[in-house]
């Protein structure tokens, strides 16, 4: 059975595989705690069955919902990464994940969260990753690819 998130356009790989190993089995499952529960022995019945295709597509929407915040969250910290580059907040020639959650901006005090921003905004092309060396870990860079995001003078 195909999983109904994958023909989602807008899933992205990494999340939607450990839902869509879930899916398949919901209905099974829970038609068989529905006719325990009931009281009943045996094969399970009609009824048992009919109420656990319901719940699962009730619990279907909860999950993409849950899924669209998490991908839509991503999505806002990005933008909101944009626009601090964009007001000049953050350095066109380089600045690291620090940069961008110490300052506690509003949307941007998430270390997490500004991580997977970042790593999406690399993702798209805006930016460009480069590992720099210290003494101890290495550090991550992020220059911002001119193609993508033009210097606000040059748009006259």
């Amino acid at each position: 059975m195909a999983c109904p998130l994958s023909a989602d356009p807008t899933t992205r790989a990494g999340y939607a595989p450990a839902l869509c190993f879930l899916v398949p089995w919901v209905p099974a499952a829970l038609a068989l705690v529905f006719h325990l529960a009931d009281g009943h022995r045996g094969p399970v019945g009609f009824a048992s069955t009919l109420r656990a295709l319901h719940w699962s597509a009730y619990l279907e929407t909860h999950a993409r919902r849950c899924y669209g915040v998490a991908q839509h969250g991503e999505a806002d910290t990005a933008r909101r990464i944009l626009e601090r580059i964009e007001k000049g907040d953050l350095p066109r020639e380089g600045f690291g994940s620090r940069d961008v959650w110490r300052p506690g901006w509003a949307g941007l005090a998430d270390q997490k969260r500004v991580a997977l921003g970042l790593d999406l905004l690399v993702e798209l092309g805006h930016l460009e990753a480069w590992q720099e060396p210290t003494r101890g870990r290495v550090k991550t860079r992020y220059v911002v690819n001119p193609k993508s995001l033009p210097l606000a003078s040059a748009k006259h």
